[in-house]
């Protein structure tokens, strides 16, 4: 036999049954899309909380931190975010430190150049007034002495013109701004030694160095320089005339240039600070004028090169 059910009766269950099914379906998906609303709400939060984040950065508010306990995808930018703001710092502090160094080092050098420039240029003034004013006064070992005076200072400055413009071709932190090429060592001390008895004609020099040919890579003018520097320092600071000895050595991969003389030394309180440029322009006190910024353009002129410099004592003098 065949169940028979009436068409209307099976029509308002249909009805019932789809329309019930219906509002499931719709509460769910209301819920879901509550959910997600809520979820999308979070996330544009936390993009608008690091993007406000991001300007106080840009701010150099470097201390800002996020936090969150989040382990999603958030919690990574957060994460991130702390990392930057941390990282940059760093840097920023390390550029403000470098730059307040860089300052530093450019006031010293403008008051060692004021120095060094303002002794020889007073005295230059006053021998060649003398020399105008009292002139028919003056004997002739008396104008002659005047006259050596102005020479002498006057080439005092020409070679710290040499120095400052010397070191205005490196830079002091990078070896990439200073043009090296292979040189014969022996040509360079060479022509190092023939420009220095040009202004020093009563130096005397003793080169020590390996028979072998040593060829070195650098800037032979700027290499040219240190050796001058260091040579008229030993010649006229050391309150020796005994002859001053240039001594060079193959080792390992570096050349050693060791200038030493045999006189009354340096001052063990100067020796750290004798490549920094801090001695003054005022006569020492050998009677002549303070060694300036000479051996401070020497390491500059040397760690621009990869190499380093040192000075100390012995027993008969300084190298």
């Amino acid at each position: 036999r065949c169940l028979q059910i009436p068409l209307d009766i099976l029509t308002d269950s249909m009805r019932r049954l789809i329309l019930f099914n219906s509002m499931i379906g719709i509460f769910i998906i209301l819920l879901f899309g509550l959910v997600q609303i809520r979820y999308i709400s979070r996330i544009t939060n936390d993009i608008v909380r690091v993007a406000d984040a991001m300007r106080v950065v840009e701010e150099n508010h470097f201390s800002l931190r996020l936090h969150t306990k989040r382990r999603d995808e958030i919690g990574l930018i957060y994460a991130g975010f702390n990392a930057m703001a941390e990282n940059l710092g760093k840097y920023f502090r390390k550029a403000v430190e470098e730059e307040v160094k860089n300052e530093r080092m450019k006031t010293e050098l403008v008051t060692n150049v004021s120095h060094d420039l303002k002794t020889p240029l007073t005295s230059i003034i006053g021998s060649s007034s003398s020399y105008l004013e009292n002139y028919s006064e003056l004997s002739d070992d008396e104008r002659t002495e005047l006259i050596a005076n102005i020479r002498d200072d006057s080439q005092w400055l020409l070679n710290m013109v040499e120095n400052l413009l010397t070191v205005t071709r490196i830079d002091d932190n990078s070896t990439d701004k200073v043009k090296k090429s292979p040189e014969v060592v022996e040509e360079v001390i060479s022509e190092a030694i023939l420009r220095l008895k040009k202004r020093l004609p009563d130096i005397r020099i003793r080169v020590s160095m390996p028979n072998d040919f040593l060829m070195l890579s650098m800037d032979p003018t700027l290499i040219e320089q240190v050796l001058i520097n260091l040579l008229e320092n030993a010649f006229v600071h050391s309150g020796s005339s005994d002859p001053i000895d240039l001594i060079i050595r193959d080792i390992d991969d570096s050349i050693i240039f060791t200038v030493r003389d045999y006189g009354n030394g340096v001052d063990e309180g100067q020796l750290p600070y004798i490549f920094e440029g801090q001695r003054s322009a005022s006569p020492s006190a050998d009677g002549h004028k303070g060694i300036g910024i000479g051996l401070s353009i020497c390491k500059t002129i040397i760690r621009a090169h990869g190499g380093t410099i040192t000075a100390s004592n012995h027993a008969d003098g300084a190298e």
